[in-house]
């Protein structure tokens, strides 16, 4: 077992190939890389002041992902804010395979290239977190 899921699954899923292909899954004392195989999200906070040069941006963005196996898992819609203050308009999470998926999806040439508009339409806070294995 890793976490709770069968080292068979683990073994077969993309994210653990793809980290099997990044670097060594085990670590030198021979136990399983999580981060090998665990998801990774983009956490983004925004604050839109340019409607239509994010509609520009929206339009690009996926198939940015798509090569990385990255898709949105939330964004948008109605907030409640349960503990202190959240001065944001939106949020929304992009979920990845992986760590180096993600980061690689970030700095990848075809992201590069629509990241200004979005810099450009909205005051944004992003973070990129691993997920729990």
């Amino acid at each position: 077992m890793v976490g709770s899921y069968p080292l068979e699954r683990v073994k077969s899923s993309k994210a653990f190939v793809q980290g099997q292909q990044e670097r060594s899954s085990y670590l030198a004392d021979g136990n399983l890389c999580y981060t090998c195989w665990m998801s990774a999200y983009y956490i983004f906070q925004e604050n839109l002041h340019d409607p239509a040069k994010f509609e520009a941006y929206r339009k690009l963005v996926m198939s940015t992902l798509a090569p990385f196996e990255g898709r949105i898992i939330a964004r948008g819609g109605e907030l409640t804010v349960v503990e202190g203050e959240w001065p944001f308009d939106r949020t929304m999470i992009l979920e990845f395979p992986s760590r180096t998926a993600a980061e690689s999806w970030y700095s990848s040439p075809e992201y590069q290239v629509i990241l200004p508009i979005r810099l450009q339409s909205m005051m944004c806070n992003a973070v990129l977190m691993d997920g729990v294995a």
